[in-house]
């Protein structure tokens, strides 16, 4: 007589089945590979593989379920998770009684039901874990399949040793593959990544890279939440790969107005490796203008985007050349291999004419220029004046400015405002204006100005200049004028030029080079002669009075 399979239970939370007979089977003959478990309808249904099984014979047999078919069942959500969907079938070749006789089969068409099931209750666990920044995923070891969906990144923290140290919680991530199963990777996102490079104490090798996780991590395929890993007790890395990727600069905006280079990379540069002489910035992949840079000054922080702030030589070189650096149509860059590096050393590569990044971005110069400082010599007639940036001496108009004998001269009316003059480029952040002699003599009338660098200040409208992009300079009012910074006196004694007497009236008319003081005049040193030569005059007379 054939044994028969009185009824059976099924505990997934521990891992087996245990199966009840009308007698005694010989556990030696069981096929375990023959038992399947199965819905009613045997819509769904999975067939044991290499479970074991108890070893007494009896009237009862325990199978042990192995770790893949704990959780390929597991994985299964249409069987075995609850009583009604918890069906038994299998051959009569899977048992024998002692006697060798096959047990009595039950077909996949009308299956056992379970009589006691246990569903699983035991939270999975991270068994270890893989970092690679390279290719920029973690790679995540379960205990027992988990689903995939339920991975929430913002639940695990990379941290910088078992105990804590410095840390950095995930905001996002990208899981693959997309299957529930016990190996997931998790796919860094951008920002994370960027950050993570930020900070230097952690990830950059297997002694410095731990994770912890909450509960909310992720869940089995039965909705147990992890087990966490306590940020006091965290789980480290078991292989690490570091980064190799090399950086590029993907954009950059040239900002005119406050003569900086916004540079974005793909990933978190090192700002201290920026060598600037290794960048040039130039009006085409082909050019005829270009600048080298002769330095400058990098943003603080290491970071996607770092900002380049142009030393002013270098900024006025653009303004000062108009074929260059005007709109993103004529702005490139170029630059050698290793400018800038990532946090782990790798070295950004040669972008050369050929590849020449065009600005993504432009900002035009709409800062007005300023007068810095100026010095007058009066012995030579000239102004030198200093402006914050690049003028264009073509729009130089004399006749804006006006000289003054203090800071506020609002309301004196003292000041002098000049009627003419010729200017010449210093370079082009200063110019030199020669003064046209009509005003030189009138100012060397008045006693009280340009007598020295305390009566020596300057104030002017705004029209006075313009820089290279066509902005106006910055007004100096009357109420405020700015004071020379170097002052040369009139060293050159004035020149007798001409003469004209007038007998009827009985005058002189002296003509001189430059302005004159009346109040020093001498005229008993003046001699009057019949001829040019004094050593062959026959006549002469001496003026006594006049």
């Amino acid at each position: 007589t054939s044994p028969i399979l009185s009824e059976f239970n099924f505990d997934l939370d521990l891992g087996y089945l245990t199966l009840y007979f009308d007698e005694s089977v010989d556990v030696s003959t069981i096929e375990v590979n023959l038992i399947t478990l199965q819905t009613q309808t045997n819509s769904f249904n999975y067939t044991l593989s290499d479970s074991s099984s108890s070893l007494v014979d009896g009237p009862s047999v325990s199978i042990f379920l192995s770790h893949t078919d704990s959780d390929n069942i597991k994985r299964i959500t249409q069987i075995a998770t609850s009583r009604n969907n918890s069906f038994i079938s299998f051959p009569s070749q899977m048992i024998t009684d002692m006697f060798a006789n096959y047990i009595t089969p039950i077909i996949s068409s009308n299956p056992t039901q379970v009589s006691i099931y246990t569903q699983d209750r035991t939270p999975p666990s991270i068994l270890r874990f893989d970092i690679d920044l390279t290719a920029e995923q973690i790679t995540l070891y379960f205990s027992e399949s988990v689903r995939y969906l339920t991975l929430v990144a913002s639940q695990l923290t990379l941290q910088e040793h078992s105990s804590g140290g410095v840390f950095y919680m995930l905001t996002n991530g990208t899981v693959s593959p997309q299957i529930d199963d016990t190996i997931l990777i998790l796919t860094l996102s951008q920002y994370d990544l960027n950050n993570i490079k930020y900070l230097t104490e952690i990830l950059t090798d297997r002694s410095n890279t731990y994770i912890s996780v909450t509960t909310r991590f992720v869940q089995d395929m039965n909705g147990n939440y992890v087990e966490s890993i306590l940020y006091n007790n965290s789980l480290q890395v078991s292989n690490f790969t570091e980064d190799n990727i090399v950086p590029e600069m993907l954009s950059f905006h040239l900002d005119m107005d406050t003569s900086s280079l916004h540079l974005t990379f793909s990933e978190t540069v090192n700002r201290n490796s920026f060598q600037p002489n290794l960048m040039t910035i130039q009006n085409d992949k082909l050019p005829y203008t270009f600048l080298t840079l002769s330095g400058g000054m990098v943003s603080e922080r290491n970071s996607t985007e770092i900002t380049i702030y142009l030393d002013t030589p270098d900024s006025n070189f653009l303004k000062q050349h108009t074929s260059i650096a005007t709109s993103t149509s004529n702005t490139f860059v170029t630059f050698s291999y290793g400018i800038i590096q990532d946090m782990n050393d790798n070295a950004i590569q040669q972008v050369n004419n050929d590849s020449a990044i065009q600005a993504l971005n432009f900002t035009d110069d709409i800062t007005p220029p300023k007068l810095l400082s100026f010095s007058f010599d009066l012995d030579t007639a000239q102004l030198f004046l200093s402006f914050s940036e690049s003028i264009n001496g073509n729009s130089f108009d004399p006749t804006q400015l006006t000289l003054q004998p203090q800071v506020n001269a609002s309301n004196l009316g003292s000041g002098y405002t000049l009627t003419g003059g010729n200017y010449t480029h210093e370079n082009f952040t200063s110019l030199v204006t020669t003064l046209i002699s009509t005003d030189l003599n009138e100012l060397k009338k008045i006693s009280f100005l340009i007598t020295s660098i305390n009566s020596t200040f300057i104030s002017h409208t705004h029209e006075l200049i313009k820089d290279m992009n066509r902005n106006f300079v910055v007004p100096i009012f009357s109420s405020m004028g700015l004071q020379a910074i170097n002052y040369s006196t009139d060293t050159t004694p004035p020149i007798f030029q001409s003469w004209q007497i007038d007998l009827n009236a009985g005058e002189f008319s002296l003509s001189f080079s430059e302005t004159v003081n009346s109040s020093t005049s001498n005229f008993s040193r003046m001699t009057l002669s019949d001829r040019f030569d004094p050593d062959n005059y026959s006549v002469f007379i001496v003026i006594e009075q006049g």
